[in-house]
C-alpha cells in the first residue's frame, strides 16, 4: 500500500513543471544579458505557472542605420522586460516580452531625427509546456508612436510555427503624424492563432523608424503579447496533485 501511494506521490509532482530561471529576473537588463544567460536547452520561463520557455535571444536580420555616424544597433541598445498578462479580450493566462530602449547607450535607435532611420530584427522562441497552454492570441503594440512631417515607425511582427521559414502569421504596425495602421494595438493573424497547434513558435520583430528632412518619428518600445486559449490548467494535473496530497496525507496517518 505504501509503495501505491508513493508511486501515487511521485507521480504527481512529476508531472509538475520542472524548475527553470524565470525570466522575469532579468527584466531591464540588455538583450545580450538574456542571450548569455538564456540562450541555452533550458532557456528561461514565462507565465504564473512558469507554462512558456523562453530562449534563442537574438539581435540579427537586415540591421542597419542612416545618419547615426555609422553605428548600428547592438544588443547592448535594447533592455528586455517579461511580464506575466491576461488577455483583455479573453481573459487566457499569458505573459509579455517588451523590447525598449537602453538609455544608457547612445544614440537611442528608437528614434528618428532629420535625414535618420534605423531598423533591426529581434528574434527569440517561446515554447509551451503542454498542448493546454498552446498560444492561440497573440498582439504586436507599438509604445507611444510619434511622428511628424513625413516621419514614421513601424514594427513588422512574423509568428513561425517551430523552425519552419514561412509565416503562420504577421502583422504590421505602422504609424506616423496621421495615426497608426491598421490599428496600436493589433492582433496578430487571428484564425491563423485559433487553428495553431504547435508547441514551438518562432517570433520574429522587424523595427523601422525613418524622418526625412524636418520630420522626425520614434517610439518608446514594442511589446509582444501571448496567451493560451484555456486559463484553467490541465483537468488531469488537479487530478495527479490531489492523488499526491491524498497519499501524503495517507503515509502519515499510517505512521
Amino acid at each position: 500500500m505504501k509503495k501505491v501511494l508513493l508511486t501515487a506521490v511521485l507521480g504527481a509532482f512529476a508531472s509538475m513543471p520542472a524548475f527553470s530561471v524565470a525570466c522575469s529576473t532579468a527584466n531591464g537588463t540588455t538583450l545580450t544579458n538574456f542571450a548569455a544567460m538564456f540562450n541555452n536547452p533550458g532557456g528561461c520561463t514565462a507565465g504564473s505557472g512558469n507554462q512558456w520557455t523562453l530562449n534563442n535571444w537574438v539581435l540579427g536580420g537586415d540591421v542597419g542605420t542612416t545618419g547615426h555616424g555609422g553605428l548600428n544597433p547592438v544588443t547592448d541598445s535594447f533592455l528586455v522586460d517579461v511580464m506575466n498578462s491576461t488577455s483583455p479580450t479573453s481573459g487566457a493566462a499569458g505573459f509579455t516580452v517588451t523590447f525598449r530602449p537602453n538609455g544608457a547607450v547612445s544614440p537611442n535607435f528608437f528614434a528618428a531625427g532629420a535625414g535618420q532611420a534605423a531598423r533591426w530584427d529581434t528574434q527569440f522562441f517561446v515554447t509551451a509546456s503542454s498542448a493546454a497552454d498552446t498560444i492561440k492570441e497573440i498582439w504586436n503594440t507599438l509604445l507611444t508612436p510619434t511622428a511628424s512631417g513625413d516621419g514614421g515607425v513601424q514594427n513588422l511582427k512574423q509568428v513561425r510555427q517551430g523552425t519552419n521559414t514561412t509565416n503562420l502569421a504577421s502583422r504590421n504596425v505602422n504609424c506616423n503624424s496621421n495615426g497608426c495602421i491598421p490599428s496600436n494595438p493589433a492582433q496578430v493573424g487571428p484564425a491563423a492563432l485559433a487553428g495553431n497547434t504547435s508547441l514551438t513558435l518562432n517570433i520574429i520583430d522587424t523595427y523601422i523608424v525613418q524622418a526625412g528632412d524636418g520630420s522626425s518619428a520614434s517610439s518608446t518600445g514594442y511589446t509582444n503579447s501571448f496567451y493560451a486559449a484555456n486559463a484553467i490548467p490541465e483537468p488531469m494535473s488537479f487530478v495527479l496533485l490531489g492523488a499526491g496530497l491524498v497519499g501524503i496525507a495517507a503515509l502519515r496517518r499510517r505512521k
